[in-house]
């Protein structure tokens, strides 16, 4: 019960800090951009929390953050974009649930990464393909999954994913940290020890 309680309270946390950002707007919407660690949210939800609220905490908080994030911004609550962007968490979800018995750090760590990259490249094509800056063809696809568009003051798309991947292992090392001991802790905890009466 306490892990799950900790395990709440870390996802709220990540909701938080995610609307810190467009809500403050400014530069400090440009530097907490893409920090918030939603890949690892589901990746917690997966292996870490009970089977009945497994789906529906992270995804209820990413949704929830979702539409009050573009509400802030003035974009659509709905969107091709929002729609994928589900999609992928979806998948990430799928990916992290193989790793549920198992909550082996490599595991929930490279899982993690796993999930960033996969939210990261599928983004970025709906992006390539919706946007109409971008060419139709290979060169266009690696410009939005490197560089980017040539915007005032915006930052490549690559430094995007190095703030997505500090952002989510980060929450995975608190997630990790929170939960995982007690875990190893009763797998590992000794049995009663039996000793055979004194002889006569």
């Amino acid at each position: 019960m306490r892990d799950m309680a900790a395990a709440l309270i870390l996802v709220a946390a990540v909701v938080v800090f995610r609307l810190i950002g467009p809500l403050a707007g400014g530069p400090v919407s440009l530097v907490l951009a893409n920090i918030a660690p939603l890949a690892a949210v589901v990746v917690a939800g997966a292996v870490y929390l009970p089977r009945r609220v497994a789906f529906a905490v992270p995804f209820g908080a990413l949704f929830i953050s979702t539409v009050v994030v573009n509400w802030a911004k003035g974009w659509p609550v709905a969107s091709p974009y929002t729609a994928v962007v589900a999609l992928c968490f979806v998948l990430v979800f799928a990916m992290a649930w193989m790793i549920r018995g198992t909550r082996r750090v490599p595991a929930v760590v490279g899982m993690t990464v796993a999930g960033t990259l996969v939210f990261y490249l599928l983004s970025n094509t709906v992006s390539w393909v919706f946007e109409p800056a971008y060419a139709r063809s290979l060169a266009g696809w690696l410009q939005a999954q490197t560089v980017g568009l040539p915007l005032p003051g915006a930052p490549p798309s690559w430094w995007f994913l190095l703030k997505s991947l500090a952002g989510d292992l980060l929450f995975a090392a608190l997630i990790i940290g929170v939960c995982h001991p007690r875990t190893r802790a009763a797998a590992v905890a000794p049995g009663p020890v039996l000793t055979a009466p004194p002889a006569a």
